[in-house]
């Protein structure tokens, strides 16, 4: 899922190798690239300006989605499981706003996603009048990937065990309040295999690795846990929402499943 060189990080998701359908399982007709036992669908649609659905060509419900607008200098607006309400709230991938708790109004017409379409309600950002949009989807896939949250304890002994049933390879995650976006990944440098990570990316800088203090991430066999206390990551109580993949899936990408042994 990671190609490096010298300079280059790139994290790629196999759809369906290029080959499109229509869907109109929404109140809007969307072309969609779908990955069903990845739970994962590239979904282009066309704006109405109206209250509208989409078919997203998954099975089950989203529980992560980052919607665009093409040609358009709006941000990407994210819908994730782990939000105070996915009805409700929104965050942006662009920015490390806090969860914007208004977007039922403005992005998801007060609806949550379901096992055949997305809701979106008439702000530019989602569903500007001719726009045309991409939106990326998934679901979790036992064993393969994971969209929650956590919440920190504040101790820098007790650390925060998560568990995702599986050994995570990458790691999308942010405090639901004002916080940067944080990726981290077992690709990039071995000192992201260890308790103190100090080579996170950012998804709102352009700049490189970000070097935190205070704890970090360690990768476990069935999870991660959270080290230390810091606010980026740790801190008492806070909310922090999460995308992980798995170092070696046991179904999902292209793969079947593997029996324990």
């Amino acid at each position: 899922m990671c190609i490096r060189d010298s300079s280059m990080v790139a994290w790629n998701w196999v759809a369906n190798a290029g080959t499109t359908a229509s869907n109109g399982n929404g109140s809007i007709s969307s072309t969609v690239q779908a990955n069903t036992t990845a739970g994962f669908s590239i979904v282009q649609y066309t704006g109405t300006g109206s209250a509208a659905t989409v078919g997203h060509g998954l099975s089950k419900k989203i529980d992560w989605m980052i919607i665009k607008e093409l040609g358009n200098s709006n941000g990407w607006i994210v819908s994730h499981k782990g939000l105070t309400s996915q009805a409700t709230y929104s965050v942006n991938l662009s920015n490390s706003n806090a969860e914007y708790s208004d977007a039922g109004t403005y992005y998801w017409n007060n609806a949550a996603p379901t096992n055949k379409v997305f809701s979106i309600a008439t702000d530019s950002a989602v569903n500007r009048s001719s726009g045309t949009y991409v939106a990326y989807c998934w679901h979790s896939v036992p064993g393969f990937s994971r969209f929650s949250h956590y919440f920190g304890n504040g101790s820098v002994g007790a650390n925060t065990f998560v568990y995702t049933g599986f050994k995570p390879s990458w790691i999308l995650f942010r405090a639901t309040d004002a916080e940067p976006w944080y990726i981290w990944d077992n690709a990039r440098n071995p000192i992201n295999m260890n308790q103190t990570v100090n080579n996170l990316l950012r998804t709102n800088n352009a700049g490189g690795d970000v070097n935190e203090t205070g704890g970090g991430v360690l990768a476990m066999s069935n999870g991660f846990k959270i080290i230390g206390d810091s606010g980026w990551h740790g801190t008492n109580a806070q909310r922090y929402i999460y995308s992980a993949f798995a170092e070696h899936p046991w179904i999902g990408d292209g793969t079947s499943p593997v029996p324990a042994k």
